[in-house]
């Protein structure tokens, strides 16, 4: 089931790629794999981020996470609300319009693969936090990997996306460190 979970989510991979296209009006890429254990490793100094997740409940319990540097997280907040420029700090209003790109791009995955394997997938509300990339990174420790996609659309306009489901002895974990 997990492989058929996978091939479900790389085609939801689509659909969240044009989701945050036309929610960001700038061209996405999402290019999408599942590797045998994913690392986040924290660039020196230790980068700060933030984790946005979606827990996701029904038949395939799992997590849909965008994982953004600071940098890549104002980047994402300024095109969100259509300003020329990041803004310099990430308000309420800048995290509210991130939860809101995590939302839409994990319903969409989330959508595309539910219809594929013919189950209920419930996401829940998302939820945001913020921290250096290795803590973040942590916090995912131990989940098994389904799908791990790099989300870009400039230099400056990166990410990371995953979807992760319960420990699974043949799933890949996701590992945090050098």
């Amino acid at each position: 089931m997990i492989e058929a979970f996978h091939e479900a989510a790389l085609a939801g991979c689509v659909q969240a790629r044009r989701a945050a296209s036309l929610l960001t009006g700038v061209e996405v890429a999402l290019s999408a794999e599942r590797p045998p254990a994913l690392r986040v490793v924290a660039p020196a100094p230790p980068a700060s981020g933030l984790l946005v997740s979606l827990r996701v409940a029904g038949h395939l319990p799992c997590t849909f996470a965008l994982l953004l540097r600071e940098e890549s997280a104002r980047g994402w907040a300024g095109r969100l609300l259509g300003h020329d420029t990041p803004p310099a700090a990430l308000g309420e209003v800048e995290r509210s319009a991130l939860c809101e790109l995590a939302n839409v791009m994990g319903c969409a995955l989330l959508g595309t693969a539910a219809e594929r394997l013919h189950v209920t997938l419930i996401p829940e509300a998302p939820a945001l936090r913020r921290g250096s990339l290795a803590e973040l990174a942590g916090a995912l420790a131990g989940a098994a990997v389904v799908l791990h996609a790099e989300l870009s659309a400039s230099a400056r306009l990166d990410g990371t996306v995953l979807l992760l489901a319960p420990a699974d002895e043949q799933l890949p974990r996701v590992a945090s460190g050098a």
